[in-house]
């Protein structure tokens, strides 16, 4: 009978908790779209996916997501279309999230050569995106060498609210005539909290739970 109460209590709990946000389980880039030294050129890694969990940030295209000051690149090309625009077919980074996710910011960690304008494209297939936008940084179409501070958290704001199960990011514009490169590149929600790679199965049962102390909070920007 404890038994049975007691489980009682667990599904009730679970229900009135309220459904986390959406986790990214993918991100990637166009195989052999990077031609500086980075990281997804570096360890041949243009793509990571979960399962196996939790989704791996510390290997290829994985840094792009890694919280951590990174030592070099996730992006850096040198391949382009016109003066300061990058090859749209390299320069883009696709995330894969668990449910509905409306990411509404993108943050870049810039190289002092970096990224000023993105579009940002939505849906629930990669055959179904649509645009919510092509926007440019709080700099504006800012050009020219070193412009940007190294490692400067540099925020593009959709200001969107349309959910997709799959986010991409073209880059459209950068302050370089014929290169750039980023650090990392964080999508993230509405109030500018990132959105989380999906850790284990254990730590998301857990969080659940609503077990105190046994996860980190999101990091809130």
């Amino acid at each position: 009978m404890k038994r049975i109460v007691c489980c009682a209590a667990c599904v009730l709990l679970a229900v009135c908790l309220p459904v986390s946000a959406a986790r990214i389980v993918s991100v990637s880039i166009p195989v052999g779209s990077m031609d500086g030294g980075c990281y997804p050129l570096d360890d041949g890694v243009w793509s990571v996916s979960a399962p196996p969990y939790p989704l791996a940030t510390d290997d290829g295209i994985g840094f792009i997501l890694n919280p951590t000051v990174a030592g070099k690149f996730s992006l850096h090309d040198h391949h382009y279309v016109a003066s300061h625009v990058p090859d749209p077919n390299r320069a883009v980074v696709t995330y894969e999230f668990d449910g509905p996710a409306a990411v509404d910011q993108i943050e870049v960690r810039q190289h002092g050569n970096g990224i000023t304008r993105i579009e940002g494209f939505v849906g629930d297939s990669l055959g179904s995106l649509t645009s919510v936008g092509s926007i440019f940084g709080p700099k504006g179409d800012v050009t020219g060498s070193g412009v940007f501070v190294e490692h400067q958290e540099y925020v593009f704001d959709f200001d969107n609210a349309q959910q997709g199960k799959f986010f991409q990011m073209v880059i459209r514009k950068t302050s370089l005539s014929n290169g750039y490169a980023s650090y990392q590149v964080f999508p993230r929600d509405s109030d500018g909290v990132r959105f989380d790679p999906i850790p284990e199965p254990t730590a998301l049962a857990l969080l659940a739970l609503g077990g105190p102390g046994l996860l980190l909070r999101r990091r809130r920007r």
